[in-house]
């Protein structure tokens, strides 16, 4: 209970960071997109009050999607992975709790047992405090990319599907005795032997290790700002 609270006070939404280099330029420095469409694809998300300039730049048909992604990757200085590619996020998936997944928008895309690194796909943004949670989770090293949005929401979306029987996330706890009683309450069922803890962005992340499963159980103690 004394992890709990300690580290709880201490979540705050996660606040958007902004790029050193805006995506509209790194696509203009390019030549892929010109000023004037540029200039049209960003009065049109100042109207509309919402998405993201490269949505806009491939509605206006400046763009196609792996030239974003390229793009995205030269302003995070990361490489692209191939998520239409590869199956091996299936081995990987449930690393990571599925609420992490939706709220970072990112996905456990291939893990090496042998070096213990793990290859984490974004869709449009790297977030390192999610990436140093994973490290601190499972004693592993991380290794950020880039994914096609397409690409992700497919993935993201078979990833749904499959069953997560150890995964609890709660999203009204709040008083560190009832969160202490839920995750005592999973352990025993669990038969836990190992208990980890992690702020995570908004999250309590607690991963457990039994004898024969592990489980995950995630509180969520401050409301999603992104």
């Amino acid at each position: 209970m004394e992890a709990i609270r300690r580290l709880g006070p201490g979540l705050t939404p996660r606040r958007r960071r902004p790029h050193r280099v805006p995506l509209g330029l790194v696509l203009l420095q390019r030549g892929l997109v010109d000023e004037a469409t540029l200039k049209k694809a960003l009065q049109a998300q100042r109207e509309a009050g919402r998405g993201r300039v490269g949505e806009w730049l491939r509605q206006l048909g400046g763009v196609t999607e792996p030239q974003i992604t390229a793009a995205l990757g030269t302003q995070w200085a990361c490489p692209v992975f191939p998520l239409q590619n590869a199956r091996h996020f299936l081995q990987a998936a449930n690393m990571v709790p599925l609420a992490l997944l939706e709220s970072f928008r990112m996905i456990p895309a291939h893990y090496l047992p042998g070096s213990r690194l793990l290859y984490v796909a974004f869709a449009d943004r790297i977030d390192p405090s999610a990436l140093y949670a994973i490290e601190q989770m499972h004693d592993c090293h991380t290794h950020p990319s880039l994914a096609d949005e397409s690409a992700f929401e497919a993935t993201l979306e078979e990833i749904r599907i499959h069953p997560r029987p150890h995964e609890t996330c709660f999203d009204s706890l709040r008083d560190p005795r009832e969160m202490s009683r839920a995750a005592r309450n999973h352990a025993l069922s669990l038969g836990a032997r190992e208990a980890r803890l992690v702020a995570c962005g908004e999250f309590l992340w607690m991963r457990m290790v039994g004898p024969r499963q592990e489980g995950n159980l995630l509180f969520q103690l401050a409301p999603a700002n992104s």
